[in-house]
C-alpha cells in the first residue's frame, strides 16, 4: 500500500509539471519547418508571448473547433492582435494535425478572428503594440516576419501559410526575424529588401569603368613619354660631355706644347764691371697658369646642363 501511495504521488507530481509547462509538443512533423527556423514549437512561442501579460498562462489542449483558444486575459494587450491569433492557429495545427508531410493544415473560417478576440476592445493588426513588441525583443521571443505581414485577413479567417513562410526562410537564409534588431543575422545571404540594378545604372557603371581605364592609359602614356625623354636626354648629354672632355683634353695638351713667353732679363756675371753691356738671358714665364683646365671644365659643364634642359 505504501508503494502504491508513492506511485500515486509521483504521477500527480508529473501531471502538475505537465500542466505547468503546457501542451507545447507537436503531434507530428507537420510543423518541423517552424521548429527548425525558430528553435521551438509554435505553441511555445505563443505561450511565451501570452506570459508577458499573464505570467500564469499555459497552453492547454485546444478545442477541435476554430479558433482553438481565446484571448481572455485581464491584461489582454499580448493577445488582442493578429500576430497572437496566427500563432494560436499554428499551435492548434501543432497539437491536432496528425498527418505528416506536405498537407494543407487546419484553416480558420471567416469570423474566427473575431471569436478569438473575445472581450478585446480595439485590436492591433499586422503588428504588436509598441510596448509589447519591445518586451518581445527584450526577452528574445523570435516571431517570424510572415506572422506580421502575411497572416491577417480582413474577413477574420486564417489560412495555411507554411508554403510562403518556408519560401521566405529559404530566400533569406532564415534571416526572417528582422522586427527585433537584436535578432537580425549578420551572416544572412540576402537583405530583407533587394534592389535590382537597372539598365541605366549598369550603363553608368560601364561609363565610369571606361573613363577610369582611359584616364589610366593616359597617365601611363605620359609617364612612359617622360621616362623616354629622360633616358634620351641622359644619353645625349653624356655623349656631349664625353666629346667636350676629349676636345678639352686635346686643347689643353696643345696649349702646353706652345713655347712660353721669353722675357729679357739682364744678368751680371762675376768680375764684370758696371757700365759694361750686360749679357741678356731668356727666362720662361707661364702667363696663364691653371687657366686651361678650369675654363675648359666650366665650359663643358655649361654645355652639358644646357643640352639637358633643352631636351626636357
Amino acid at each position: 500500500m505504501q508503494k502504491l501511495a508513492w506511485a500515486a504521488l509521483l504521477l500527480l507530481h508529473h501531471a502538475c509539471a505537465v500542466l505547468a509547462v503546457g501542451n507545447t509538443t507537436c503531434l507530428s512533423s507537420q510543423l518541423d519547418w517552424y521548429t527548425t527556423a525558430v528553435g521551438e514549437t509554435p505553441c511555445t512561442t505563443y505561450q511565451r508571448l501570452r506570459q508577458i501579460c499573464n505570467s500564469a498562462y499555459v497552453v492547454g489542449n485546444f478545442s477541435a473547433d476554430t479558433p482553438g483558444d481565446r484571448c481572455n486575459d485581464q491584461v489582454s494587450d499580448c493577445c488582442c492582435n493578429s500576430v497572437a491569433f496566427a500563432l494560436s492557429m499554428l499551435c492548434m495545427n501543432c497539437q491536432e494535425d496528425a498527418e505528416p508531410g506536405n498537407v494543407s493544415g487546419i484553416d480558420a473560417g471567416a469570423g474566427a478572428y473575431t471569436i478569438y478576440l473575445a472581450s478585446c476592445g480595439t485590436s492591433t493588426n499586422q503588428s504588436l503594440p509598441a510596448d509589447i513588441q519591445q518586451a518581445v525583443c527584450n526577452v528574445n521571443i523570435k516571431i517570424d516576419n510572415f506572422l506580421y505581414n502575411r497572416s491577417y485577413w480582413s474577413d477574420g479567417s486564417c489560412r495555411w501559410t507554411a508554403d510562403y513562410a518556408v519560401e521566405q526562410q529559404t530566400i533569406n537564409n532564415n534571416n526572417t526575424f528582422t522586427v527585433c534588431p537584436n535578432q537580425v543575422s549578420p551572416s544572412a545571404s540576402l537583405p530583407t529588401s533587394t534592389t535590382v540594378p537597372t539598365a541605366a545604372a549598369s550603363l553608368t557603371f560601364t561609363n565610369i569603368i571606361s573613363a577610369s581605364s582611359s584616364s589610366s592609359e593616359k597617365t601611363t602614356s605620359v609617364t612612359s613619354s617622360t621616362s623616354q625623354k629622360a633616358i634620351i636626354g641622359g644619353a645625349v648629354g653624356g655623349a656631349a660631355l664625353a666629346i667636350i672632355a676629349v676636345l678639352g683634353g686635346v686643347y689643353c695638351y696643345r696649349r702646353r706644347k706652345r713655347p712660353r713667353m721669353i722675357q729679357d732679363t739682364s744678368s751680371v756675371f762675376p768680375g764684370q764691371s758696371h757700365g759694361v753691356q750686360p749679357v741678356y738671358s731668356a727666362s720662361f714665364t707661364n702667363t696663364e697658369p691653371g687657366a686651361c683646365t678650369l675654363n675648359v671644365l666650366t665650359h663643358a659643364l655649361t654645355i652639358f646642363f644646357s643640352s639637358r634642359s633643352g631636351i626636357q
